[in-house]
């Protein structure tokens, strides 16, 4: 829970995404247990799926986008 609580930094929306995905992927592979394997799994199908409307943004919040991201959390 720690792992997904950080990937979606605050984010409730992106925490029950990351666990709609991990819960699916549990299933789909008839899982007793959530692994961390789903864990990561999870997280990474939630970012990319964050990250593709960046892409749309215009070069300037790119730039911006890609300074804050390579900060860290902006304030």
């Amino acid at each position: 829970m720690e792992r997904i609580a950080d990937a979606a930094t605050g984010n409730a929306r992106d925490a029950i995404g990351v666990l709609g995905k991990v819960a699916r992927a549990a299933r789909e592979n008839s899982a007793d247990i959530i692994s961390d394997e789903f864990v990561k799994y999870g997280i990474k199908q939630i970012q990319s799926e964050v990250r593709k409307p960046i892409d749309k943004f215009s070069p300037h919040y790119q730039m911006l986008y890609a300074i804050a991201e390579e900060e860290g959390e902006v304030m």
